[in-house]
């Protein structure tokens, strides 16, 4: 299992949009749940979720189990 925080200047949306891109589209994760702020892919007996805080700055967290990989390149790209 793995929980990691990126700070990024892209706002939710896009972050929104390119989750679901990467982790569903490319990788076939299946969205479990999915909102303005959040989102969960599960597949392969594991999960990735996506929360996105806006405050001063926008700050995105990963949790992964049997992901880690996806869950690491997906933050390399914000």
């Amino acid at each position: 299992m793995i929980k990691l925080s990126v700070p990024t200047k892209m706002d939710s949306k896009k972050i929104m949009e390119k989750a679901v891109e990467f982790f569903a589209h490319k990788n076939g994760l299946k969205i479990t749940e999915q909102g303005d702020c959040c989102a969960t892919f599960e597949g392969a007996g594991g999960y990735v979720r996506v929360d996105v805080v806006n405050n001063e700055k926008t700050e995105v967290t990963l949790e992964s189990r049997e992901h880690e990989y996806l869950a690491k390149k997906f933050a390399e790209s914000l």
